[in-house]
């Protein structure tokens, strides 16, 4: 899959299924959309989560979970975790798309997230 990849300068799993099946347009779009379709949601619930996780330390001896204000959307804490994340991904070198091309910052932050949320399990299974 690896050389496939890199011979063909494929970058997205959309890419290859659709070159597998000769460059099928309408296979790739396909794979693109049930792609998105299963991440959005995904998406969405770490937003929800890193907003209310902020909105909770930001009150912390109430203790209680937030309620759903209806709020502008700028002034949406979720909102402001998505700019603040996109802006975090724009900065840490996902600038130029290139198959050969290494993100090391994006795998630095990655590799940081996964550690805090291993030190937050052990946290919180002791």
């Amino acid at each position: 899959m690896v050389r496939v990849s890199k011979a063909e300068r494929i970058t997205s799993i959309a890419d290859f299924i659709a070159s597998r099946y000769g460059m099928s347009q309408l296979l790739g779009g396909l794979v693109t959309v049930i792609a998105v379709c299963g991440a959005v949601p995904y998406i969405a619930l770490q937003l929800k989560a890193i907003a209310w996780s902020y909105t909770i330390l930001l009150h912390y001896p109430q203790m209680q979970m937030p309620q759903a204000l209806n709020l502008p959307f700028w002034q949406d804490t979720g909102f402001i975790v998505a700019l603040l994340l996109a802006a975090f991904t724009i900065l840490f070198g996902t600038r130029h798309l290139d198959a050969s091309e290494r993100h090391e910052g994006m795998v630095a932050a990655v590799a940081f997230e996964s550690i805090v949320k291993l030190v937050a399990f052990l946290a919180v299974g002791l």
